[in-house]
């Protein structure tokens, strides 16, 4: 029908939106809310730690404090090998049990 064309449309992806809702738990859409907030943190503090440590580098090798500048990488590397495997232990369920983000209550 021509003139149920644009609110029949808007009606059926309301109606779909709301199936969506009901299937998903409330600790899916918890976890999405924190990712949106989190992750894009993650990134900022993670983007101006690479962008120091590329400062403190390039200071110590243009003064040739070799030492510092694989320092400065080492630091680096352990901060984010120790961030990555608090993660993978402590939010990701990789075994597939009850975890952090456990589906218990549903929309």
């Amino acid at each position: 029908d021509v003139t149920t064309g644009p609110s029949s449309s808007s009606s059926e992806l309301s109606k779909l939106g709301e199936d969506v809702m009901k299937s998903m738990s409330l600790s899916t859409l918890e976890s999405v809310a924190v990712g949106l907030v989190v992750l894009p943190l993650y990134f900022l503090i993670g983007g101006l730690d690479w962008v120091s440590t590329l400062g403190d580098l390039g200071t110590a090798l243009d003064g040739g404090l070799y030492p510092d500048g694989l320092a400065a990488v080492f630091l680096y590397l352990l901060r984010h090998v120790a961030l990555y495997v608090a993660i993978s232990k402590f939010v990701v369920d990789w075994g597939g049990s009850d975890g952090v983000f456990e589906d218990v209550d549903t929309v």
